[in-house]
């Protein structure tokens, strides 16, 4: 009987009667190898399909665009351009060194570092 692999990452095996799956994390070079030659502006086009962008008003500025760093991590694991969170989050951040998001309040372009929670993020004007 062929198992499937959860997300091309797991190994399964069957000890006994029992399925037992135990997934493998992509070391941090191994993420790096995986997206050298990656289409950042492209994979942010298609998580966008997936985000619902409004207006957030950061520090009492209204920001356009914005989206959440939760949105976008699930954004592109929902669009199947990550296959994990470790590798949403990496890419995230190349998005945010690389200009093409921006943190609300953090100065323009943002020189912080991408965190997956409720803050704020936004596409530049």
């Amino acid at each position: 009987m062929k198992w499937p692999v959860a997300a091309g990452r797991g190994l399964l095996s069957k000890a006994g009667s029992t399925r037992t799956v135990s997934f493998v994390s992509l070391s941090e070079e191994q993420i790096d190898e995986k997206f050298q030659d990656f289409d950042y502006q492209k994979a942010l086009k298609r998580a966008r399909k997936k985000m619902k962008l409004k207006p957030r008003a950061v520090d009492d500025v209204l920001f356009q665009n914005t989206f959440l760093g939760h949105e976008l991590v699930a954004a592109l694991i929902e669009q199947k351009i990550c296959q994990e969170a470790s590798e949403a989050m990496y890419v995230a951040e190349k998005l945010l060194e690389n200009h093409l998001i921006v943190q609300p309040g953090k100065g323009t372009p943002a020189a912080s570092h991408f965190t997956c929670t409720l803050s704020p993020y936004a596409l530049p004007s």
